[in-house]
């Protein structure tokens, strides 16, 4: 089958599952970049219906170019998503604490430098590893670091279902096993968790999907994670607030 018409075919709602979720990926990073961009606001409901509705109509449109450019040349295109960050944000210190130059990275006009949105998730990981695995912490300093809220950028586009393992060898192990994740189907991958060095192994991880233990996030879905992450975030500061809250500390211990 043809790129060109496996792109058209992601565009029809009777389309095979795997199609239709590579139409919401597209979406749902559309959404996203809309969200780092300030063009999507979830303050109310509609407004998160309208961002919703937005991003589809432009995941048809690329779509539709890539269909055609499939259709002319070997290969339908790529797109690729970048965030600015103001100069200023990125000090001397700054770069050498997130081993960055920013003279590897493409700038713009009035000297903002341009960051693909995989450099900001390795970075947020890097930061989520120096704060001991304290997220809120490593949020903060992400904010801090580059002027705007992470949330959008760590959703992911699908969710787990039953818990399998994504390594070479766990898979390996799940495989002798058998018996074990027959028994206790929900459970039996914490007898032996991935181990986050292992290699990944894509095959198994769209297996998940097929066997129904992974499924994907619709755009609207993804919009209200992102909105979740936030909520969680705000919630966690002003616990940690009220707990460091000397009057708070006071009432509890009466």
């Amino acid at each position: 089958m043809p790129t060109w018409y496996k792109k058209v075919l992601t565009l029809g709602d009777d389309a095979d599952p795997q199609y239709r979720r590579l139409f919401a990926n597209v979406a749902s990073d559309i959404l996203k970049a809309r969200v780092l961009a300030g063009q999507a606001k979830f303050t109310t409901t509609q407004e998160r219906r309208e961002a919703v509705k937005a991003a589809v109509k432009t995941a048809t449109f690329v779509t539709l170019i890539q269909a055609a450019l499939a259709f002319a040349a070997p290969t339908g295109g790529t797109v690729r998503y970048y965030k600015e960050v103001p100069s200023e944000f990125l000090t001397d210190e700054i770069q050498e604490k997130l081993k960055l130059d920013i003279r590897d990275f493409p700038d713009t006009d009035d000297g903002a430098v341009m960051f693909g949105f995989s450099v900001f998730t390795d970075l947020y990981y890097d930061m989520l590893r120096g704060n001991k695995g304290d997220s809120y912490e490593a949020t903060k300093e992400f904010i801090t670091t580059f002027g705007f809220e992470p949330f959008a950028l760590l959703q992911r586009k699908s969710k787990t279902v039953v818990r399998t393992p994504y390594t070479a060898e766990g898979s390996a192990y799940m495989a002798e096993n058998k018996e074990v994740y027959e028994f206790a189907p929900n459970t039996a991958y914490y007898h032996n968790p991935d181990n986050p060095l292992d290699e990944f192994d894509i095959a198994s991880y769209w297996k998940a999907f097929t066997e129904g233990d992974r499924v994907s996030l619709t755009t609207d879905q993804v919009a209200a994670e992102i909105m979740n992450a936030k909520g969680r975030f705000i919630y966690e500061g002003n616990r940690r607030m009220l707990l460091n809250d000397a009057n708070y500390l006071v009432y509890q211990i009466m």
